[in-house]
């Protein structure tokens, strides 16, 4: 048969089947990649008990005679209590949240979407001791940030590094919104397994996979900005004569997943534009021309597809690719007289086009040992009007080896990472930067 979640129908791999032989001890199996499990049994009543991660335990008996052959699919329901919460960041293998020894948070896409979040800094901020500081993370009050000199809280989507290779920040824009399947925070160091940079903590975002019933999520809103409540009349200098409307931020992402035999694809999008308060320094305007709004839009588009070669070898690619335009503030002029309106050169304006790949193997051995191969090509381009343009490349691999010994409850995790980038800015002399990291690591 075939086992599969009870709300979404989506097969669960690597559910534990067992049945209770009395004298002749137990036996069982694993359900596969595609969620069918096989049982051999003697004729008589026998009762099969599926037990997964973060689901409830399920038994169902079965009568069975000599030579008889039963199809018996079977759902299982995720189990109601949040210590059942699954999370890999901690060991980068599944595991419960109630056995994890670090202190973890984790957020659910449904606490994204009811806040209408369009970027994830948003979200991240609502969770206790994490704050976002000139758009670094800072945890606890920890040295989690300097401004240009590298984070020291890891950005992880899906497992690898995504932390700017010019800066060592995070680019909170190129994180889907749209394909979150949880986001977990862990609140300190775990350096052993990801270097440096995770020092003060680590935000981990992980997407989604194709589910056996197709999904299509269209999601769109309207942010309409009111007038500022001042008795000055120049303080709202929109409308009127000054031939622009009232300010607005609009939005629209879409999300489509379904599987195809054994492969599983996953597409999404987002655009959002927004016609800000800020208002264009009259002097830096051509003549005739009269100030308007200062304008941004963002724009991304990314995929996730997942094949299952056979039971034990499964191939992943990912990518995303992010185009925006953005402009605001850095110094003001004098008020009143001039509300929201940037001193002469006191404000930036940047075009950013950034993409990266994400291919990925898994392969089960017979021994039930992972070997996991995966890395990233990021590529950043950024043209700013400040003398502070630049240009980055990053390629990260990663292989690694887990093993579960059973018999001393103990699991291994170890493996090798590479990375390399290199980095061409104006800061820099016009002259190319380049770095290289190999490490190995291991935890028990």
């Amino acid at each position: 048969g075939m086992i599969t979640d009870g709300a979404s129908a989506e097969p669960l791999p690597f559910v534990n089947v067992a049945v209770n032989l009395g004298e002749d001890g137990m036996t069982g199996g694993q359900s596969d990649f595609d969620g069918n499990y096989t049982v051999s049994l003697p004729p008589g009543t026998h009762t099969l008990m599926f037990s997964y991660v973060g689901y409830e335990n399920k038994e169902v008996e079965v009568t069975l005679t000599a030579g008889e052959t039963k199809l018996l699919d079977v759902q299982i329901a995720e189990a109601a209590l949040s210590l059942n919460t699954v999370v890999v960041t901690s060991n980068k293998f599944e595991k419960p949240i109630g056995e994890v020894t670090v202190s973890m948070e984790v957020i659910k896409p449904d606490f994204i979407e009811n806040g209408n979040t369009t970027q994830v800094d948003e979200a991240i901020e609502k969770i206790p001791g994490v704050n976002i500081i000139d758009g670094q993370a800072n945890i606890r009050g920890g040295a989690g940030w300097s401004y240009g000199a590298g984070s020291r809280v890891m950005l992880l989507i899906d497992e690898i590094p995504a932390l700017q290779a010019d800066a060592g920040r995070p680019s909170w824009g190129d994180i889907p919104v749209e394909n979150i399947k949880q986001i977990e925070v862990i609140k300190g160091a775990s350096s052993v397994l990801y270097g440096s940079s995770a020092l003060n903590g680590i935000i981990h975002v992980r997407t989604k996979y194709a589910t056996s019933v197709p999904e299509t999520k269209i999601v769109t809103s309207y942010t309409h900005f009111m007038s500022p409540s001042s008795d000055i009349s120049n303080s709202q200098w929109w409308g009127g004569d000054s031939g622009f409307g009232s300010p607005y931020e609009a939005t629209v992402s879409a999300l489509h997943k379904q599987k195809f035999g054994k492969l599983d694809v996953v597409l999404h999008g987002f655009y959002a534009t927004e016609n800000n308060y800020y208002r264009r320094d009259p002097s830096q305007v051509e003549e005739g021309v009269i100030p308007g709004h200062m304008e941004s839009s963002r724009m991304r588009f990314g995929m996730n597809l997942k094949y299952r070669l056979s039971d034990r070898i499964t191939f992943k690619l990912g990518g995303l690719y992010t185009n925006n335009h953005s402009e605001g503030p850095f110094l003001w002029n004098d008020i009143p007289g001039n509300y929201y309106t940037p001193f002469g050169g006191g404000f930036t304006s940047g075009d950013n086009l950034r993409y990266y790949v994400d291919p990925e193997l898994v392969v089960f051995d017979k021994a039930g040992n992972r070997h996991k191969l995966y890395g990233r090509l990021y590529n950043i381009e950024n043209d700013n009007n400040n003398d502070q343009s630049n240009t980055s490349f990053t390629s990260y691999g990663e292989y690694q080896f887990l093993r579960n010994f059973e018999s001393l409850g103990a699991v291994l995790t170890t493996g090798l990472y590479t990375s390399s980038a290199k980095s061409d800015s104006p800061l820099f002399g016009d002259e190319e930067v380049t770095e290289r990291n190999v490490a190995w690591y291991a935890q028990v």
